[in-house]
């Protein structure tokens, strides 16, 4: 069952995505890249909170099943863009040695350390080591704890906040230069963006009634001060040491307030219906539905759609260039989403549905 206030914010994060890829609106285009921020909250909390409702089921964890279904999400879509990637630069010849890394470098899930065919694959990364990361101190925290509590996963969520904090401080007195590679992209700077929706999925689905009694009774405070939060890559750049430190912190803080409120409090869709209209807000949703494949065929849709529109050209129009770009990425997503990712999760349901196994163990059979 979707959520309609989860593919709400998923829409957002997607054309906070797009909008940073080009610039049709500089303010959006300075601070567009917190959607991938936003993704990472989600994806925390999501996934996590499968793990989590399982646990509650049936006392056990499948990792197997898991990591098999989480293959089924990511992979299918993913390789495909490789391999029309692929395709691509051998008819153009643009298959060196250089470029063959970079293929190496995807399909190992190293491209956020190394280097990539495409520049926004480097979060795919970062979700792939963060999916094993869970699974694996999942299943060793119940083989050895027996049961989960609360109490220990947010302070082993704490310790993972405060690392990552040091690890981003001592990367920028290592390397007070800012390099996107080096700053941005690595697992173990930005992993704590992931854990903190664990720590809010553990609170949603351990303590409930607290939860909600929270977020509902402070909505409109904690929407301002989220706000508040989010408003910090607007002021400073992306290659400041004050985002690349603490302002990622900030952003997930906000980011996740942001989702606690939406799936917590009834109040969250009549308010925003008064700001934008139901129409628009279901529109961004429906976007939502599709934000992987919009993700990841984006920017190949830009390179080509670039290549056909040159952009020093006197006839050149912006808003006509933008508006194919926008338009042009949403349907190549919703396209690639029907021809290859929502066929994969059928078979998925189909060969490894939910209930499939009984949960015997929880050790990590890979």
């Amino acid at each position: 069952m979707r959520i309609k206030e989860i593919d709400f914010l998923r829409g957002i994060a997607i054309l906070l995505v797009l909008f940073s890829h080009h610039p049709m609106s500089p303010i959006l285009h300075k601070a567009g890249w917190m959607g991938v921020d936003l993704f990472f909250v989600l994806s925390g909390f999501l996934v996590s909170g499968l793990l989590f409702i399982e646990y509650k089921k049936y006392n056990e964890i499948d990792a197997k099943l898991f990591l098999i279904r989480r293959g089924f999400k990511i992979y299918p879509s993913f390789f495909a863009l490789l391999i029309i990637s692929f395709i691509i630069d051998f008819f153009t010849h643009s298959l060196d040695t250089k470029q063959l890394l970079r293929y190496l470098c995807e399909i190992t899930f190293t491209q956020n350390y190394t280097s990539a065919v495409w520049g926004q694959t480097w979060s795919l990364a970062v979700e792939e080591h963060f999916y094993f990361f869970l699974i694996i101190s999942v299943v060793l925290y119940i083989k050895f704890k027996k049961s989960i509590s609360l109490k220990d996963i947010s302070l082993f969520c704490f310790v993972f906040f405060i690392l990552c904090f040091i690890l981003r401080i001592l990367t920028h007195y290592r390397h007070p230069e800012y390099s996107v590679r080096i700053h941005h992209f690595p697992t173990h700077l930005r992993l704590d963006s992931m854990l903190f929706g664990v720590f809010l999925a553990a609170q949603y689905h351990l303590a409930r009634d607290r939860f909600d009694t929270f977020f509902s009774k402070y909505t409109n405070i904690l929407i301002v001060f989220s706000l508040v939060l989010l408003s910090v890559p607007f002021i400073f750049s992306v290659k400041s040491y004050f985002i690349s430190t603490i302002g990622f912190t900030l952003l997930y803080i906000g980011f996740g307030i942001v989702n606690s409120v939406f799936i917590t409090n009834k109040k969250t869709y009549p308010i925003f219906n008064n700001v934008i209209s139901k129409s628009i807000f279901s529109f961004i949703a429906w976007v939502g539905i599709y934000s992987y494949t919009i993700y990841l065929f984006h920017m190949l849709f830009l390179k080509h759609l670039t290549q056909l529109f040159d952009p020093n050209t006197i006839n050149f129009n912006q808003i006509l260039f933008s508006i194919l770009y926008l338009g042009g990425s949403i349907l190549s997503g919703v396209l690639m989403s029907k021809i290859i990712e929502i066929p994969a999760l059928k078979l998925r349901e189909k060969y490894y549905p939910k209930n499939k196994y009984k949960f015997k163990s929880a050790s990590l059979q890979v």
